[in-house]
């Protein structure tokens, strides 16, 4: 991140560390949500309904809703 050449002021620099701290808290909810048995996904907006249907339809067919 420090060494990154597309950073070109210290807004970038700090927006790019905002992302990181972001990036670091989400994978940590993530690990403490998998030890109690729930399945944290990242979906990009693009594609939010057809991954979310997915998921949906893998979970009714292990049948757990």
């Amino acid at each position: 991140m420090f060494t990154n050449p597309n950073i070109a002021s210290m807004d970038d620099l700090y927006q790019h560390l905002g992302g990181h701290l972001l990036w670091q808290k989400l994978r940590e909810l993530e690990k403490v949500l998998q030890r109690r048995g729930v399945k944290f996904s990242l979906l990009q907006n693009e594609r939010l309904s057809a991954d979310l249907v997915s998921q949906y339809l893998n979970v009714k067919r292990r049948q757990l809703i």
